[in-house]
């Protein structure tokens, strides 16, 4: 099993969570807020918050990947296809899911460094998000940002639409 550094998800309301958010978690969560609420640039919602979300952690790409369809992405960020080799380890998306946990995947040889976090399972049963890149780890501290804001982007994502 690849090496995963683990941060589990405490679901709270958006308020109650930004009080005991760190200041980088927080100004991800203002970002991605402000990407849910920039109306007319022609750009869909999905496609705001991956980016406000890709610029917060240093990600190359997004996805939005649905564990009822088998790990296939919803949508991503940007709109390529997933490069050669970048499988995803669908054993920890899964465990991601089950744990209620966010975890920052070390790069292996022909695979991106993942971070991975399920979204609110009231607002978005099933769905886990991924960002990776291909140069250097996510850290614990990218899982925990990930961790304080899943239930953020989980709320933009539903009610902003």
């Amino acid at each position: 099993m690849l090496p995963a550094e683990w941060v589990t998800i405490r679901r709270t309301g958006i308020s109650e969570s930004a009080g005991s958010m760190s200041l980088p978690a927080l100004q991800a969560a203002v970002r991605v807020l402000e990407a849910g609420l920039r109306q007319g640039s022609g750009e869909p919602l999905c496609e705001r918050v991956a980016e406000a979300l890709a610029k917060s952690v240093s990600a190359e790409r997004v996805e939005l990947l649905n564990g009822g369809a088998g790990w296939k992405p919803e949508w991503s960020w940007p709109k390529q296809v997933r490069p050669a080799g970048g499988d995803l380890p669908t054993n920890l998306v899964s465990d991601a899911l089950d744990r209620g946990a966010a975890a920052a995947i070390a790069a292996a040889p022909g695979r991106s460094a993942l971070l991975i976090a399920p979204l609110d399972p009231e607002l978005l049963a099933n769905r886990v998000l991924a960002a990776s890149r291909s140069r250097g780890s996510f850290g614990r501290a990218d899982a925990e940002l990930l961790a304080a804001i899943a239930s953020t982007i989980s709320a933009v994502l539903v009610h902003g639409q």
